[in-house]
């Protein structure tokens, strides 16, 4: 049998746990000084680039009426939420990039400011090698926005949460549900909002999927692809995964299988400056107890790590240095109904699960979904009307509120 499953997801910002920030990533309050005269500015930016150009003697002008190419510079930046500091000194060329709380100094000094700005931008790119990638970690472990890791939204965790609901708590592929043996293709589209800390972003998804049954149905091999956009403020980022899956049937006649998983993704923004190249391998366990033949709860559980290399992306040079261990685990139950939906019967079906990373430091290291959904319960031959499924997800960590309605069907 084979099939074709496309949802659509629609989500809603909630409130937030802590102090808010601008809306793009970017945003600097600077003070210019003449003298003992001085004028403060505030800016916000969608790019890293434009926060750098802004160091550029045309840019500061244009922003400050005080300014001149003699001016002192002393700018606070909120870097993705992070706190640095860039500054020139009054009758200097040198560029200061500072960033407290990793005690981190470096200085830059061109011919004339432009070139100062030239070279830091370069430093960003690459050139400054171990530097620029302890800078990365850094943002990794303090940045809620950060597309890499840290934060539900970021590759690590959709990387972890693709294995756990391809394993874990994907109960389609219980022998129960029946089904012979052959292929199953699976093609989705999903899209929603978060916010956090102050920042709000949408996200969209293209889950593609393929899944073999053997010919003892209790053995499968699963593939996932999914393709992702994000987008906070102005910046925009991208990811992809490639993943694979093996379930093995533990005890026969019981819905209880372990699936290894092996998985890479990479993500790049050339707004943010950010990218990462990820790999992450896996071991899911899923267990299904039939209460009656109308009612089942499953216990779904993994483990796994995610690692990072370097990789290069719109002339970035970057290793953000993630070494995570990944423990996920949840419980799902679905009750059918003695209703009818569109002259089929109707299942509820909702659940829990937690995630805890441990290791890199990041951000938010530990996030909970609670998610509710109901719809038809079906053959593979029934109208693609009567194969609807309609629900809510909430995902909640420090910092970080998001809710989404869903829309899924199979056909």
């Amino acid at each position: 049998m084979k099939y074709v499953k496309s949802g659509l997801v629609f989500g809603g910002a909630l409130m937030m746990c802590a102090a808010a920030h601008a809306s793009d990533p970017f945003s600097m309050s600077a003070s210019i000084t003449n003298g003992n005269s001085t004028q403060t500015v505030t800016e916000s930016f969608k790019t890293v680039e434009s926060v750098v150009d802004t160091f550029q003697n045309n840019q500061l002008s244009s922003i400050a009426n005080t300014y001149t190419q003699n001016s002192g510079v002393n700018a606070q930046v909120s870097y993705m939420g992070v706190p640095v500091n860039l500054a020139y000194a009054q009758n200097s060329t040198t560029l200061t990039f500072s960033v407290p709380g990793l005690g981190l100094t470096e200085t830059f000094t061109g011919t004339t400011r432009d070139d100062s700005a030239k070279q830091f931008l370069s430093f960003l790119k690459g050139q400054g090698m171990s530097v620029v990638n302890e800078f990365q970690r850094y943002l990794v472990a303090n940045s809620t926005i950060s597309p890499i890791a840290g934060n539900p939204g970021s590759l690590q965790s959709s990387m972890v949460n693709t294995s756990f609901a391809t394993g874990a708590f994907n109960t389609a592929g219980n022998v129960s549900e029946g089904g012979a043996s052959g292929g199953r293709f699976g093609i989705g589209v999903s899209g929603g909002e978060f916010s956090v800390n102050g920042y709000s972003g949408t996200q969209a998804t293209l889950p593609i999927s393929y899944a073999y049954r053997f010919s003892n149905p209790g053995w499968q091999l699963q593939f996932n692809m999914p393709l992702s956009f994000q987008q906070v403020g102005g910046a925009q980022s991208y990811a992809a995964q490639l993943g694979v899956g093996l379930q093995i049937p533990i005890l026969p006649g019981v819905d209880w299988y372990l699936i290894p998983t092996i998985s890479g993704g990479v993500t790049g923004s050339a707004d943010l400056g950010a990218a990462g190249l990820l790999y992450s391998y896996a071991l899911n366990s899923r267990y299904t107890y039939h209460v009656n033949s109308d009612f089942a709860v499953t216990l779904g559980n993994m483990i796994g790590r995610v690692n990072s290399a370097n990789v290069k992306v719109s002339g970035y040079s970057i290793d953000p240095g993630v070494n995570n261990t990944v423990v996920k685990n949840g419980v799902e139950a679905e009750y059918k109904t003695k209703w009818n939906w569109w002259g089929g019967p109707l299942s509820v079906r909702g659940g829990v699960a937690y995630t805890q990373a441990y290791g890199s430091q990041l951000a938010i290291p530990h996030y909970t979904e609670v998610f509710f959904d109901f719809g038809t319960v079906t053959s593979s031959n029934a109208a693609f009307y009567k194969r609807l499924r309609i629900g809510a997800t909430y995902t909640t960590g420090c910092n970080y509120h998001a809710g989404s309605l869903n829309l899924g069907y199979t056909f």
